[in-house]
């Protein structure tokens, strides 16, 4: 089980990620978890199989670019007792879109 938190352009915000696997490429600024991942994110709680994060690292500060899930994905939030479910994802925190 791999824990990993990373800020998002929101500075007080945090998201954290759980895994079985988590591949780092430094070269592309990206994050790749897979197997059991679990997103968590104020009061979403997001689960799929495969989760890909595009990253800045500007003053070695991790922030969030986009969240890519290329596959099935279950997201339920408490607050509003809403269940999403989909085929994909893709979440762009530049564009807020």
């Amino acid at each position: 089980l791999i824990l990993y938190g990373v800020e998002t352009l929101f500075a007080a915000e945090q998201v954290q990620i759980t895994s079985e696997e988590l591949i780092i490429n430094k070269s592309d600024y990206t994050a790749i978890f897979e197997e059991n991942v679990l997103l968590i994110f104020e009061d979403m709680k997001l689960s799929t199989s495969k989760l890909i994060i595009h990253y800045s690292d500007a003053s070695n500060k991790k922030e969030i670019k986009k969240i890519v899930i290329q596959n099935k994905l279950k997201a339920i939030r408490s607050k509003e007792n809403e269940i999403i479910v989909a085929d994909s994802g893709e979440f762009d925190n530049i564009q807020k879109s």
